[in-house]
């Protein structure tokens, strides 16, 4: 009946489209082709795709396809691509449209073009399509020399139908016509004058270069699909018959272009991996690494004799990726990483072209970095090799000092900034090592910018950033800089500069040479220090030595607090956040720095006040750390005694829901962790079921029911409960008693609880934000709390308040009396001095005492504004615990998310739904 249903429909929108009283967009033709390519079980696509009548429907409408426009033409073919995924169904169509694709192969509208390639692909899988692409020579149509000036899809679907073809004749064994398709391939690039001249000219490069450069893209294609054939016909037979790799190597030595170069070297890659993969995976990892040597040798060696650093940046790149991709792909086939030896010295092979990638930063930073003499420059080089030479062969060490001259004839800025963006390439593809040593060869590119006089003085008066290269080189070395550090786990035993980085960076802050966007690096690359690493001292253990960066710290972070730009202060307030979080318990001398510079304060106003979003929201995270520690909080206090209020007023009214998630979160950890009037508390539980239930924004739902989740921990730890279970005795506040905890004494604690969290609103705000009516991440976390909550009341068998009298009343006396006097080691007789001992030990301790002098404090300060708090709440109607547990054991929750769930998804993946909204129904 449904299958019925979405027929009669496309019938209708076929008809529509015909007609022109429906125009397809791309938006909504590309979700309706979406739906019909999921061929999971009883998927909307699968039984529409699956039935006859719908092929005959697109049948009936392709002999009207020559009088359709040519968006329908494209729809059409889009439609039939999918349908030729069926083989049924390809025996069906495939003969009345075959023509019409070898037609519009050639068309200039791209579009048409794409649909007619990908048409024409998905033909290859079928033997009765591939004789059909052989006899008419489709590739032909297909690949041209012009292939690779076509839009980069277009383009890609060429190379890919080639490969595909290629693929499948490899698979069939058909050589005579894997050699036909191959012949055509490689023809231009065997056959090119390249190979007649010894010395080129520019005008003569570009025309013999575009020529060949889209077959040599289809033969790169071609080979990487297949370097990992254990028998690769195809590697055979361009190397045999068609002498293939010779005629690269010669163009190679020809021409002076870098993006044909680097294409050569793309090709000439995967040809050796292709011919030398066997002895890797055959066990003769020694064999396999030594060629491997050597032939990077000889790659490398030709860059350098052709002075093309570029082209040598990007072999070295490519390498580092095949082979960070090789390991990931086979680390349970190989045993990895691959060391080899050389005159008894182990090897690293995935290191050995690294080098070249660091070579040209260091020499910058050697060169560029005023006051060194000639004797200190070349110490510093001669140094840094002799470093990396202990993990390089011989003759790549030696290529090293090759390179060098070729290095310093070129602009040394310019060449460090495009090797850097090009190293950019390498993000999760680095090892350990090779991180280590990219951010050396950073730290003293970032030294460049650092002037210091002979005493070590820092010179603030001179501007070491001349050029706009200058800028640009600084950006990209600061954002490099953040990328290791956030990627890789560098440390300072194996990489001493990073000892010295946090300094450098508040050297240049102190310079005042940095733009905005350099100063927010700035910031959050200190913010990232602070959080991964402190310098490897004492400092863990004392405070910081005067001047040290973590005594500056604060001055730095109160003046960029301050800042005109709002992307300053955020990441200033970030450092903060940090720094706060590190004082709470892993370097507690940072609190001074916080308190002396009145940090806190300055994060307060920015949370209360400031105009900009973003800072407001890092400014109540940098409350809410600030409520765990008391001195720090108490500041703030003093300094704002009307905070909780206004806290509240922007969970209220504050219009950016991310502003009011965060008001939420510092509410909450304040709860969590400080002492606050009971008066306000009762507001707060207000405050929370309104932000729970009726918030537009989720999570700012999300963030209320975290608050709840406390209460619900704060609850049961209160009653004794212990890791989810209550111990055999525990000590009552309300009995001021030591008493034993049997089942009926549970129950009593549990009805409380129970009680308690109805009083609050709890349960009401778990009750109502299980309602499908929530977001579905509401529901569901409103469902985890309550189910946790109901297995503890399971556990001991707890299913209803049978009586309320079951609740203690405050000084109640025991009705357990001779139980509970066996577990009471106190004299009968000293009854008040005991009531004394109890009293103290419940109601007053240190820190109490602290909190009752300031509550006094804070009240006094209260009376100089009125808060009133009925503005920010309206009241809630609270359900009973009864009403609660049976509304929970009575109804699926589970089930009504698992819809919602299914609803959700049926949104963006509903056939009937779209259909309708394309034939406007």
């Amino acid at each position: 009946m449904e299958v019925s249903k979405y027929l009669k429909k496309f019938k209708l929108l076929l008809e529509y489209v015909f007609e022109g009283k429906v125009v397809l967009n791309e938006n909504t033709t590309e979700k309706l082709l979406k739906l019909l390519e999921d061929r999971s079980d009883n998927s909307p696509g699968k039984l529409v795709l699956d039935t006859p009548c719908f092929s005959d429907l697109i049948f009936n409408s392709l002999e009207s396809i020559h009088n359709a426009t040519t968006s329908v033409k494209i729809f059409l073919f889009e439609i039939v691509t999918i349908l030729f995924k069926n083989e049924l169904q390809f025996a069906k169509i495939h003969g009345s449209i075959f023509t019409c694709i070898l037609a519009n192969l050639s068309t200039k509208n791209r579009g048409l073009n794409l649909a007619s390639i990908k048409l024409a692909t998905v033909q290859i899988t079928h033997l009765s399509g591939l004789k059909l692409l052989l006899e008419h020579k489709v590739w032909q149509y297909i690949l041209n020399d012009n292939t690779h000036r076509a839009p980069i899809r277009i383009a890609n679907a060429s190379y890919n139908f080639i490969t595909k073809l290629i693929l499948e004749l490899n698979e069939y064994e058909m050589e005579t016509e894997l050699s036909e398709v191959l012949d055509y391939i490689v023809k231009p690039i065997i056959s090119s004058s390249y190979h007649t001249l010894k010395i080129i000219d520019n005008e003569t490069d570009t025309i013999l270069s575009e020529k060949i450069y889209s077959y040599m893209y289809a033969l790169l294609n071609v080979l990487k699909a297949m370097e990992d054939f254990p028998v690769n016909h195809v590697v055979q037979m361009l190397r045999s018959c068609f002498l293939v790799e010779r005629s690269i190597f010669v163009i190679w030595k020809v021409t002076r272009y870098p993006a044909l170069l680097k294409l050569s070297n793309d090709i000439i890659f995967v040809f050796y991996y292709s011919s030398h993969r066997h002895n890797l995976f055959n066990g003769k990892t020694q064999e396999f690494c030594n060629e491997l040597v050597v032939f990077h040798h000889n790659s490398v060696q030709r860059c350098i004799k052709k002075r093309e650093i570029s082209v040598l940046v990007d072999y070295c790149i490519k390498c580092n990726i095949f082979w960070s991709k090789f390991e990931k792909t086979y680390k349970d086939k190989i045993s990895f990483p691959l060391y080899f030896e050389r005159n008894g010295i182990k090897f690293l092979a995935s290191d050995q072209v690294f080098v070249f990638l660091v070579q040209p930063l260091l020499m910058c930073a050697n060169e560029i970095k005023p006051g060194r003499t000639q004797d200190e420059k070349q110490e510093f080089i001669e140094k840094f090799l002799t470093k990396i030479g202990k993990t390089l062969t011989d003759h790549i060490f030696t290529l090293c000092y090759t390179y060098k001259p070729v290095i310093e004839t070129q602009d040394l800025t310019e060449t460090a900034i495009w090797t850097i963006r090009e190293m950019y390439r390498l993000k999760d593809h680095l090892t350990q090592t090779q991180a280590g040593l990219y951010f050396t060869a950073l730290y003293h590119m970032l030294d460049i910018y650092i002037l210091l006089d002979g005493a070590g003085g820092l010179i603030v008066n001179n501007n070491p950033i001349k050029t706009p290269n200058d800028m640009r080189l600084l950006s990209l070395v600061l954002d490099a800089i953040r990328m290791l550090l956030k990627d890789y786990n560098i440390s300072w035993y194996e990489n001493v500069e990073i000892a010295s980085l946090q300094e450098g960076l508040m050297n240049l802050l102190k310079q005042d040479i940095l733009n905005t966007k350099q100063i927010v690096q700035v910031l959050d690359l200190i913010d990232l220090c602070m959080k991964k690493f402190l310098s490897p001292n004492m400092t863990l253990l004392v405070e910081s030595r005067q001047e040290s960066t973590l005594t500056v710290i604060g001055a730095v972070m109160k003046t960029y607090m301050h800042h005109d730009d709002w992307e300053v202060r955020d990441s200033a307030l970030n450092l903060l956040l940090s720094c706060t979080d590190l004082s709470f318990i892993k370097y507690i001398p940072l609190q001074k720095v916080i308190s002396e510079n009145n940090l806190m304060i300055y994060a307060a106003k920015a949370a209360l006040t400031d105009p900009e979003y973003y800072v407001q929201s890092t400014g109540l995270k940098c409350l809410a750390s600030a409520t765990k520690i008391d001195s720090i909080w108490k500041e703030v206090l003093i300094d704002n005694p009307h905070i909780y209020f206004q806290l509240v007023y922007i969970l209220r009214n504050n219009p950016e829901g991310m502003v009011r998630k965060e008001a939420t979160k510092v509410l909450t950890s304040a709860y969590k962790n400080q002492k606050l009037l009971p008066t306000f508390q009762s507001t707060l539980y207000e405050v929370m079921i309104s932000a729970a239930l009726d918030d537009l924004h989720w999570e700012v739902q999300l963030a209320a029911l975290q608050f709840f989740k406390h209460e619900i921990a704060n609850q049961l730890s209160q009653r004794g409960m212990i890791d989810g279970k209550f111990p055999s005795v525990t000590f009552s506040k309300e009995k001021r008693k030591i008493i034993t905890l049997n089942d009926r004494e549970i129950l009593r604690q549990l009805t409380a609880i129970m009680h308690a969290l109805s009083s609050i609103g709890c349960l009401t705000v778990l009750y109502e934000c299980m309602n499908e009516m929530h977001h579905l991440e509401v529901m569901e976390q409103a469902y985890i709390m309550a189910t946790e909550l109901i297995s503890i009341l399971d556990q001991y068998k707890f299913v209803r308040i049978v009586d309320n009298a079951l609740t203690y009343p405050m000084n109640s006396k025991n009705d357990d009396h001779d139980e509970e006097m066996a577990l009471d080691l106190t004299i009968a007789n000293n009854a008040d001095a005991r009531e004394k001992v109890i009293d103290s030990i419940v109601n007053t301790n240190q820190s109490e005492l602290i909190m009752i002098l300031h509550d006094n404090s804070f009240q006094t300060k209260s009376n100089e504004m009125e808060e009133d708090y009925s503005l920010c709440v309206q009241r809630k109607e609270i359900i009973h615990p009864n009403k609660f547990l049976e509304t929970f054991k009575g109804t699926n929750f589970r089930a009504i998310i698992k819809e919602k769930k299914k609803w959700n998804s049926d949104v963006n993946h509903n056939l009937d739904g779209l259909l309708d909204e394309i034939l406007d129904i």
